[in-house]
């Protein structure tokens, strides 16, 4: 390594600060924008600073030697290890107290349904009153799926539980609906759980089987599930 090459090095370490930023954005818009569009922003960034793209990633180094062509790699940042986006494939937004992304089904439960309640708490019936992660579109009502989060009241069951709002996941419907593998498939009913806001189940046991979309989704609901189909 030459006197040039060493000189470069030291005066060019105080990138690493702005390798700290660009990693933190790489994750980020890895998180919104698709895996091959992120290779070709990371190009970009080649003609103002000093990145280098190659097969494996992005390498950021601290500079060329113009007497013996070296150059001092800092760090090297992978495109295997950043995650791709599920933007295209996600239902709707805002899952809170859900774990994962749940992929695009056939809503059959409008706002207005009346469904069975398949726990312990007492409560007879759920009525549908609003779908939690829809903001709504002019004269479309929001309906929900299986797996999703409804705000819904007790029309029959404990005088505790009526006249009162609780948050439900839907855990069967009858309305068929396909999976990734190809199979269509429909329950005998319409049945829901009452939750709380974390997604924990207000009661212990649950009749008749969950759905595999609505357990991955809710593992304090899959706990308690007697099958799952």
């Amino acid at each position: 390594m030459c006197q040039t090459h060493t000189s470069l090095y030291i005066c060019n370490v105080f990138s690493t600060y702005w390798t700290l930023h660009f990693e933190s954005i790489i994750l980020l818009l890895a998180a919104i924008i698709p895996h091959t569009l992120l290779k070709y922003i990371s190009e970009a960034y080649i003609r103002l600073t000093r990145w280098r793209c190659t097969d494996e990633g992005v390498q950021v180094c601290a500079g060329c030697c113009e007497r013996c062509g070296a150059r001092t790699i800092i760090s090297q940042h992978s495109f295997l290890s950043l995650p791709l986006s599920l933007s295209a494939t996600m239902s709707k937004r805002g899952r809170g107290g859900s774990s994962g992304a749940k992929f695009r089904i056939s809503l059959g439960l409008p706002v207005g349904a009346v469904i069975n309640c398949a726990d312990n708490t007492g409560a007879k019936n759920l009525y549908i009153i609003s779908v939690k992660g829809i903001k709504g579109r002019l004269n479309r009502l929001p309906a929900a799926g299986v797996g999703d989060m409804v705000m819904a009241t007790v029309k029959k069951g404990k005088p505790e539980l009526r006249k009162k709002v609780h948050p439900a996941v839907v855990i069967r419907q009858r309305k068929s609906y396909r999976r990734k593998d190809g199979v269509f498939l429909y329950f005998e009913d319409n049945a829901g759980v009452i939750v709380n806001n974390k997604g924990e189940m207000k009661g212990s046991a649950i009749t008749g089987p969950v759905a595999k979309e609505c357990a991955d989704l809710w593992p304090r609901i899959a706990s308690n599930a007697g099958s799952i189909a």
